[in-house]
């Protein structure tokens, strides 16, 4: 039975950012325990917890999936290290992709590997931003709270700018 409801958080800051965005969207419908659902546009945004370094390009993906969540984050890593992403530098570092599970469906998760909802969510405007965009509904198992308010009530001021309109949708 697939999980729906489920939204990956991309990010790119090196070399052709959408280009890599696209790649992973890609990499992800080649899985048959994937089905495409859902994307947000393309945001560009500044570093958040690094500054210097370039802007980023994010997005969200909303996905159905036969994965559990352990198995998806190992898919995920699969995927980034397929397009170059690489593992043995500094925290927050520049990458060519990175791929967050933000939900998955209602569930919560927190084992040593994973934490879902992501820890992180909700000082994030670079995901709450294109995650309001495609679900303002969608309710966070651990606040409550719709996107929408979570996006409203985020601290974040730095830049998140759309640059791109919705791109895919099933």
């Amino acid at each position: 039975m697939k999980h729906p409801c489920v939204f990956l958080g991309l990010g790119s800051n090196i070399g052709d950012r959408k280009k890599y965005l696209f790649r992973a969207i890609e990499e992800l419908c080649r899985s048959d325990k994937i089905s495409q659902l859902n994307t947000s546009s393309i945001y560009e945004t500044e570093p958040l917890y690094n500054p210097d370094q370039k802007y980023f390009f994010n997005m969200v993906v909303e996905i159905g999936t036969d994965y559990e969540p352990l198995e998806l984050l190992h898919y995920c890593k699969k995927i980034e290290l397929k397009i170059g992403r690489r593992f043995n530098t500094p925290r927050n570092s520049p990458r060519k992709i990175d791929i967050d599970i933000e939900f998955f469906h209602h569930k919560l998760v927190n084992i040593e590997e994973l934490v879902i909802p992501h820890p992180h969510l909700y000082e994030r405007r670079f995901v709450l931003e294109p995650l309001s965009e495609i679900a303002p509904k969608f309710i966070c198992p651990k606040t409550g709270k719709n996107v929408s308010q979570l996006f409203k009530e985020c601290q974040d001021i730095g830049y998140v700018n759309k640059f791109e309109e919705k791109i895919i949708s099933k």
